[in-house]
């Protein structure tokens, strides 16, 4: 599992703020960083690596980059995979989380395979008090996201509830 977490810190995600196209207009993704973008959250749920497990699927800049790359049922498969192993294994640190970005992607997936970009604008225009919200609002504190965005003025404040 640490190998293709160290393969997926090599792609430098964070970077993505600056604007996808200009992103991968730069960058040369290895046959190495893209297999490891697409197995990392799975061996570190195997691995039992929780927290970096946490760390990826809550992160927007991974959802955004795993869908941009075609790979939204593996990433839903990965949260299954996730949420079971928090119950297997008796852990409740984190399981909240994980949950509601699951439900995050489960619910606007099909909208950001259009259009991966819109993942940060997705998440800032939830539910103020959701992981993803709370995620988003983070990034535009520390300076990491720079892309322009529109804010919803009326959002919903509760979740859909949808299955």
């Amino acid at each position: 599992a640490d190998y293709f977490y160290s393969g997926l810190l090599s792609l430098n995600l964070e970077r993505l703020g600056e604007g996808a196209h200009r992103w991968l207009y730069k960058r040369v993704i290895t046959d190495e960083q893209a297999r490891g973008l697409s197995e990392v959250a799975y061996h570190a749920i195997k691995g039992r690596m929780m927290e970096e497990m946490r760390e990826l699927l809550c992160s927007l800049r991974f959802i955004e980059i795993r869908i941009m790359f075609a790979q939204l049922a593996e990433l839903l498969e990965d949260y299954r995979l996730a949420l079971q192993a928090f119950e297997v294994l008796n852990i409740s640190e984190g399981y909240h989380q994980v949950s509601e970005f699951y439900s995050f992607v489960r619910r606007n997936g099909q909208n950001l395979c259009i259009r991966p970009s819109n993942t940060f604008q997705t998440a800032a225009n939830s539910p103020l008090q959701t992981a993803p919200a709370v995620a988003s609002r983070a990034m535009l504190a520390s300076g990491s996201e720079n892309r322009v965005w529109m804010q919803y003025k009326n959002q919903q404040q509760e979740e859909a509830r949808a299955s």
